[in-house]
């Protein structure tokens, strides 16, 4: 849905930035842009086309729902040693942001095992392995802006990184996103995690849905991240 379309004439600067917002809408990665109009070697270089608009796009926020969240900042053992973390139970929000070892239980519905790097000065390369599973389910990797819907099917039970320092495209840490889908009758959630290779922090933001929807916006705007 077009909101509306506005001009700029007769700029005197070499360059702007654009940011859109509306009431009732999320502004993501495409409201707004940075346009540099003096220097061509510039990445955001633009030469304004009338015949070639600029679109911005907000989405529409929906009906959103209590989910449980939780930012997790923590550490697992550095010899494969699986560490298990309750996504039902978390806090909804964390006192002035800050985060916590949060919820490890053996009854936990995510698990995150991994072999890393112990040397207090890792060297360049290094070899590191991890793997993070859903025992009762499953994962599905997402690069979704706005990931308020889990899909139904196409889940994983886990999914590994292998680093040997010889692989190629090697890298020292792992950033991903995943949905999540656990229990019977099922529950539905996403994560983003971080797992860096060259320690034993594992960085963890869950957002899980206790009613069993797929719906994984949350009620509160703020809520699209815990952090």
């Amino acid at each position: 849905m077009v909101l509306g379309s506005f001009p700029f004439r007769a700029s005197t600067e070499r360059a702007w930035e654009c940011i859109i917002e509306k009431q009732g809408y999320y502004a993501g990665e495409a409201a707004g842009g940075y346009f540099e109009y003096a220097v061509f070697s510039e990445k955001n270089y633009y030469q304004p086309d009338r015949n070639a608009p600029v679109l911005f796009h907000l989405r529409k926020k929906g009906n959103g729902e209590q989910l449980s969240m939780e930012h997790i900042w923590t550490t697992i053992p550095a010899d494969g040693t699986p560490v298990r973390f309750d996504l039902l139970h978390g806090e909804t929000t964390l006192p002035n942001g800050r985060s916590h070892e949060g919820r490890k239980s053996p009854d936990g519905q995510l698990e995150i095992a991994a072999v890393t790097n112990t040397e207090e000065y890792p060297p360049g390369i290094f070899d590191w392995h991890a793997k993070i599973s859903v025992p009762d389910g499953g994962l599905v990797e997402h690069d979704q802006e706005f990931p308020f819907e889990a899909p139904e099917a196409g889940y994983q039970e886990s999914v590994e990184f292998n680093m040997p320092s010889n692989a190629p495209g090697w890298k020292r840490d792992a950033l991903k996103n995943y949905f999540i889908r656990f229990g019977d009758p099922p529950k539905y959630g996403r994560i983003h995690v971080e797992l860096d290779g060259a320690s034993q922090h594992v960085s963890l933001d869950y957002w899980v849905n206790p009613n069993g929807s797929r719906n994984l916006e949350p009620s509160d705007p703020k809520g699209s991240s815990p952090r």
